[in-house]
């Protein structure tokens, strides 16, 4: 089975989530422009992103901060929110069984499916850090999602683009493709991942075609 993460793999939403939080944590008084935020944030979910804002940055989130960012998400990407340049041939491509991993939740995800159209490649495959006690860098969700999908983990191969993905995938037990951007293929390799520089690289990768089904 392929595992994809979905920000920043599936749907190009990173660069609009990040921007987001970096405006909401400046007007908290701690000016952050969205590369850093990216740095921050990246991967991690809603939750731990607040402690770290809280315990890292020294702010105090005021209440009613997590729905604002949620509301302000859902905005972006009515405007802005399109696929990951070279994914759709890939998910075109897959033979076998695939799934979402993510530290968003469900109402994210599913808003983010139906605004880009790809919401029919994971019918009863979407699987949210929501569910499960921890968090990425912990391996639960990957494990969750192998465990509900009926895939032992060692026959999974996942596809992320965060540091703090990859070091989770990888302490499942489950090989990792990390997809260059917020962070370089040396920083990925470092994690425990094969960069890629595109999604469609992966369909030259041995392992890939293999748990994807695709023959040669």
């Amino acid at each position: 089975m392929i595992i994809f993460d979905f920000d920043g793999v599936i749907v190009d939403s990173e660069r609009l989530a990040n921007a987001v939080l970096a405006r909401m944590v400046t007007a908290l008084g701690r000016p952050m422009d969205a590369r850093e935020a990216a740095r921050r944030f990246t991967g991690k979910v809603t939750r731990d992103c607040l402690i770290l804002i809280e315990h890292e940055l020294g702010l105090a989130v005021p209440a009613g901060f997590a729905a604002d960012y949620e509301d302000a998400i859902t905005d972006a990407y009515e405007r802005e929110l399109t696929p990951v340049a070279g994914i759709v041939p890939v998910l075109e491509s897959l033979r076998g069984p695939r799934c979402i991993a993510s530290g968003s939740s469900h109402p994210r995800i599913a808003h983010a499916l139906r605004v880009v159209g790809l919401a029919h490649h994971f019918t009863g495959a979407v699987f949210s850090a929501e569910e499960v006690a921890r968090g990425k860098p912990a391996p639960d969700v990957f494990l969750h999602a192998a465990a509900r999908m009926g895939i032992a983990p060692e026959a999974c191969v996942v596809v992320e683009d965060s540091i703090t993905g990859v070091t989770g995938a990888r302490a499942a037990g489950m090989p990792v493709f990390g997809l260059v951007g917020t962070f370089g293929p040396d920083e990925l390799a470092a994690a425990g991942a094969s960069p890629v520089h595109s999604p469609t690289e992966l369909l030259a990768q041995p392992l890939f075609r293999q748990r994807a089904g695709i023959d040669d």
